[in-house]
């Protein structure tokens, strides 16, 4: 009962809505976070504090953010979690970037592309971090 009144009330479409018109914000405040938490590790000397920024959980949060928002302008993005999945979305997104998309300037596909390029091992951390660097 409970889950054809949901269906009824149209709930999961003004969620979904809701969703795709909140991601840029999202996205936003999460790298405005990383750029403010940046400054104060490098402010501090808190190595921890870097390490965790430069960790997965991270990498994997700003990457998700950033699939937010490549599906929220309409585009489809594979969330598989396999090699050739990983693959195919560094290499979409990476052209996604130098056609000038709406997500480019905010950094979305270069991102998405450098944490795909991570997950396969192609690129080191150390290399993303730096360019990351340069996106955020």
């Amino acid at each position: 009962m409970t889950a054809r009144l949901r269906a009824l009330s149209g709930t999961d479409a003004v969620l979904a809505a809701l969703s795709a018109v909140t991601a840029p914000v999202r996205y936003a405040r999460i790298s405005a976070a990383l750029r403010a938490l940046r400054v104060l590790a490098a402010a501090t000397s808190d190595e921890r504090l870097a390490a965790f920024l430069d960790g997965d959980d991270v990498v994997l949060a700003v990457m998700t953010a950033a699939v937010d928002v490549v599906e929220a302008t309409g585009a489809s993005v594979d969330r598989a979690d396999d090699a050739g999945a990983h693959l195919r979305r560094a290499l979409r997104c990476a052209g996604v970037r130098d056609e000038k998309a709406p997500i480019s300037g905010e950094g979305d596909g270069e991102r998405i592309s450098q944490t795909q390029l991570i997950h396969l091992g192609v690129v080191g951390i150390e290399i993303v971090a730096r360019l990351h660097e340069r996106v955020v």
